[in-house]
């Protein structure tokens, strides 16, 4: 009796049934296939959620094409005037580069897909209840302005998705080291850099850290962590602004949205300003000067008595001074765009131009 030869030992384990391509796969294929078929079913709601939530995000595309354009979208573009930080400019250009408007609303969508994906997990992880975690990703799934905001060549859903990040990184275990602290601060001050309102965040994110953080000597140290890493890119980019423009902050934004509150609650008939604020840049043509006598007060523009020691010069429209004081008052335009002056000044002095007219 002879034995089989070396060819024709099969190895132990081996399987030698023949195999099934193209018909009903592998085993490793039909396996995968029911777990994700157990997921679902699992996972229901939140698997309609997700699959309505794409629907409305492929019929934004195919309806908005490229994308949705705003006033601002030429700040990112073309290095326009606008108000709050161009930290978009990174991932914007970055996508252009490769690609077109086009890809940069499809990754704007599935970031938006993607924040309700991590905040679903976040909540289950935590214990929340399937049903109710599915229902806390639904305003982000199907709200329009959602949608909207994520199809419009904006920061809006860049800065979500950061936002969304640090707490998850955050959150994501109840005990909490330095090194998640560090890196979700890091996370949540590059936000600021995207729209300059996301300085706040570091406000509940300590006060959670020291709440939720152990010990006093072990909350304390990652609050400290913490802080510091949120601070780290806004520095970096206040060094960037200030090593190209000549301006270390973040935006202006915090003269004008001063300005846009002192506007409607100043009296401005009652304002007396002092000899010392100097209206700069605009005194040649002076378009705001009231041409009324000084003894009269102008009706339509409402100016005010001006100071002894400024009496010869024209009486100015409480308006158009009242901008200029608060511009005065915050940062000065870049070195390089010496025409680049505060946009709201310079429309509040032809609106009061206009009333004069009129």
């Amino acid at each position: 009796m002879t034995s089989p030869s070396a060819s024709q030992v099969t190895p132990a384990g081996e399987d030698t049934r023949p195999s099934q391509h193209g018909r009903a796969g592998p085993r490793g294929q039909s396996r995968r296939r029911a777990a994700v078929a157990a997921v679902l079913r699992r996972h229901w709601l939140a698997a309609a959620l997700l699959a309505a939530g794409l629907v409305l995000r492929l019929l934004a595309q195919l309806a908005y094409r490229p994308a949705l354009f705003y006033i601002d979208t030429t700040r990112y573009l073309y290095n326009a005037g606008g108000m709050d930080p161009v930290g978009y400019k990174g991932p914007l250009r970055a996508i252009l580069f490769f690609a077109n408007f086009d890809a940069v609303a499809a990754v704007q969508h599935l970031l938006g897909l993607a924040m309700a994906v991590v905040i679903y997990l976040l909540l289950l992880r935590r214990g929340v209840a399937r049903w109710l975690a599915a229902a806390a990703i639904a305003p982000i799934l199907l709200d329009a302005y959602q949608v909207q905001s994520e199809q419009a060549i904006m920061p809006g859903a860049w800065f979500e998705a950061l936002i969304v990040a640090g707490l998850a990184i955050l959150l994501w275990r109840p005990a909490i080291g330095w090194r998640r602290a560090v890196a979700a601060g890091i996370v949540l001050g590059t936000s600021a850099t995207v729209a300059q309102v996301g300085e706040a965040l570091v406000v509940p994110a300590v006060i959670y850290l020291i709440v939720a953080g152990g010990g006093r000597r072990q909350s304390l140290g990652a609050a400290a962590a913490l802080c510091a890493a949120f601070a780290a890119p806004i520095l970096a980019y206040c060094t960037v602004s200030d090593l190209l423009t000549g301006n270390f902050f973040l935006s202006h934004t915090g003269a004008t949205a001063f300005y846009g509150r002192m506007g409607g609650a100043a009296d401005c008939a009652a304002i007396r300003l002092p000899a010392s604020v100097a209206l700069t840049g605009f005194e040649k043509k002076k378009p705001w000067a009231c041409s009324q006598p000084s003894a009269r007060r102008c009706s339509s523009c409402s100016v005010v008595s001006t100071p002894s020691a400024t009496a010869s010069m024209p009486r100015l429209c409480a308006s158009a001074t009242m901008a200029r004081t608060i511009s005065a008052s915050g940062p000065s335009a870049p070195r390089r765009d010496t025409k680049d002056r505060s946009i709201f000044t310079v429309s509040t002095f032809s609106l009061c131009r206009w009333l004069k007219d009129e």
